[in-house]
């Protein structure tokens, strides 16, 4: 298909509604999600701009066994460096690895969650889409943090192009089995979660100035799974977290509308919707509405353990606490420097991996 023609096709999509899309993409036999223990991988990446993920195996071979998946993290920028020309080398280098690593572990053979970073990681033509780039501030925990450049993505020519890359990554891998899974990072900006916002007064401001406001934000969440309409056999993870709002009253979070949306989102896709957290932490009672919605919605759930070397966080709470609320994986962490699973005995995380496996539907 012509890219003028294709892009057409996009711009109806994008105009049609979630419910639609996604009704689309519900039809078909569909891949199993993934199971037990997933590797998160290294995101020492997005610290800094136009660095390229370390997609290597080396933390998982040392711990043969013990996992069932991988978190693939691919920078926008390094598959659509130029508008509708994309280069996706990287995902195929991070398939092969998976290949080989699978004939080398046949008892224990590995799938991948595709996660592409936008934010910091998004191209800079995507970032100057509508105007300049938006400079917001992360913090960092016992470090001053930074300035980073982000897009405008509540813009329709944002969320256009964002919906025109997953669509031709469908055309490209939807049929590819070692792709279980393709994580929801529409309206993302600090990280890979749509819901994870800047609410520094200066980023805030800054975000303001470009036209950003709480409706626009909540429209880019409520449509952001019509966006992955195109894959139609992969399931779509969608990672949720309290809302915050930054104009009108911002004194408390709202947890309501990150459980409708995940109710929505659940009904549309059914089986393939798989809903998550990247907070999972034991003892973290504020969250507890955020978490008993997601165990109200059932199955498949995968969720994602906060930094481990995070204050009073336990491995083993943090997973029977998962395994309570009915997730059948979890995202876990490599780095030993992070109090990582490099730290942890193989057969450890072996039963962590069985327990988890015990709520797979």
């Amino acid at each position: 298909m012509a890219l003028r023609a294709f892009r057409g096709v996009l711009a109806t999509l994008a105009a049609v509604s979630f419910a639609s899309g996604c009704a689309k993409a519900q039809s078909g036999p569909h891949k199993p999600a993934l199971s037990g223990l997933v590797s998160v991988g290294s995101i020492k990446f997005h610290r800094r701009d136009g660095v390229a993920p370390d997609n290597s195996l080396g933390a998982i071979a040392a711990k043969p066994g013990a996992f069932g998946g991988v978190v693939m993290n691919i920078g926008w920028f390094q598959i659509e460096p130029s508008q509708g020309q994309f280069d996706t080398r990287a995902i195929n280098e991070a398939l092969a690895q998976i290949r080989d690593y699978n004939r080398s572990h046949p008892q224990s053979p590995l799938a991948a969650d595709l996660r592409i970073w936008p934010g910091r990681q998004a191209p800079e033509w995507v970032k100057r889409l509508g105007g300049s780039a938006v400079t917001v501030h992360r913090t960092l925990p016992g470090q001053p943090g930074e300035d980073l450049t982000i897009g405008a993505f509540w813009t329709p020519a944002y969320r256009r192009a964002y919906a025109e890359m997953q669509h031709e990554l469908a055309r490209r891998y939807d049929a590819e089995p070692l792709i279980a899974e393709v994580s929801n990072t529409a309206c993302s900006t600090l990280s890979d979660e749509p819901f994870n916002l800047p609410h520094d007064a200066d980023s805030v401001a800054s975000l303001h100035r470009s036209g950003f406001s709480d409706a626009a934000y909540r429209d880019c969440l409520e449509t952001s799974p019509g966006d992955f309409s195109g894959w139609r056999a992969t399931n779509i993870q969608f990672a949720f977290n309290p809302f915050h709002r930054t104009d009108g009253d911002q004194s408390a979070p709202d947890y309501d509308f990150p459980s409708k949306l995940m109710g929505d989102f659940r009904r549309s896709l059914g089986a393939r919707a798989i809903i998550s957290t990247h907070a999972l932490m034991n003892g973290r009672p504020f969250l507890a509405p955020l978490f008993n919605a997601i165990k109200s919605e059932g199955g498949p759930i995968e969720l994602q353990t906060e930094v481990p070397r995070h204050q009073n966080f336990s491995w083993d709470q943090t997973i029977a606490y998962a395994v309570s609320l009915g997730a059948s994986s979890v995202e876990v962490w490599p780095d030993p420097e992070l109090n990582g699973y490099g730290n942890i005995p193989e057969a450890t995380l072996q039963q962590w991996a069985a327990e988890l496996k015990g709520n797979r539907r």
